[in-house]
C-alpha cells in the first residue's frame, strides 16, 4: 500500500520571485533526499490559471509512508526559507493530515523574514463539513 502527499506553495507575484522560485526548484537534487526537483511544478502568475500568485505544486506517492514525519517537515521548511512565499499546504491521503504554513506579517503588513512562519497541523482533513457546489 502507498500514501500520497500533495500540496502547494504560494509564492509572491512579481517576476523576480518567479525567477527565484524557478532557480531554487532547479537547484534541488534529483535523488537522495525526500525533497527532490521532480516533485515540483512551478506555475507562473497568470490571469488564466494562477491569478494572485506564482504557485508551486507538488506531489508524491510513497510506499510505506504512513504519516508526515519530522524529516520531511524539516526538508520542506528548508525549502520554504529559500523562497519568497506567503502560504503553503500539505495533505497526506493515508492519515488525512493537513499541514499549513503561513509566513508572518509585521504590524504594517510587510513580510517578516522568510524563516519567520507559523506551522499548524490538523489531524484530519476528512472531518470537513460537506457543502453544495453551485453552478
Amino acid at each position: 500500500m502507498s500514501s500520497t502527499m500533495y500540496g502547494f506553495i504560494a509564492c509572491k507575484t512579481d517576476e523576480g520571485c518567479y525567477e527565484e522560485a524557478k532557480s531554487v526548484i532547479e537547484s534541488l537534487p534529483s535523488s537522495g533526499k525526500m525533497i527532490v526537483r521532480h516533485l515540483f511544478h512551478l506555475i507562473p502568475r497568470s490571469r488564466a490559471f494562477s491569478y494572485y500568485m506564482n504557485m508551486i505544486n507538488f506531489g508524491m506517492d510513497q510506499k510505506d509512508d504512513w504519516c508526515v514525519d519530522l524529516e520531511f517537515i524539516s526538508q520542506f521548511e528548508s525549502l520554504l526559507i529559500r523562497l519568497d512565499w506567503e502560504r503553503a499546504e500539505l495533505n497526506h491521503t493515508y492519515t488525512g493530515t493537513k499541514v499549513v504554513w503561513e509566513r508572518n506579517k509585521s504590524n504594517d503588513h510587510s513580510d517578516m523574514p522568510r524563516n519567520d512562519f507559523v506551522r499548524k497541523a490538523y489531524g484530519s482533513m476528512h472531518d470537513l463539513k460537506e457543502i453544495d457546489i453551485q453552478g
